[in-house]
């Protein structure tokens, strides 16, 4: 039987619309988070649920620029295939 990874080659790795996408709604969700944990907030007082939900939402968020920018910059072709040079 055929893999599927051969069948597809590359084709789901290198989707821009798709990368545009899924890295806008994950922006959009971080933003959400962020915003209601932002609501718990009070001057002097940061509830401890809160500060772990904003952690969160900056970490989704940042997971979603790195996803809206990839197919990007594959197309300026700054990203190496091997990053790290072997000495």
């Amino acid at each position: 039987m055929p893999s599927t990874e051969k069948a597809h080659g590359n084709q789901q790795k290198s989707c821009s619309v798709c990368g545009i996408i899924g890295g806008s709604g994950l922006m959009a969700a971080g933003g959400y988070i962020y915003f209601h944990a932002r609501k718990f907030v009070t001057p002097g007082y940061i509830p401890v649920s809160a500060a772990f939900q904003m952690v969160f939402a900056l970490g989704v968020t940042t997971f979603g620029v790195a996803t809206f920018l990839k197919p990007a910059l594959e197309l300026i072709g700054t990203r190496s295939s091997n990053p790290i040079p072997k000495r």
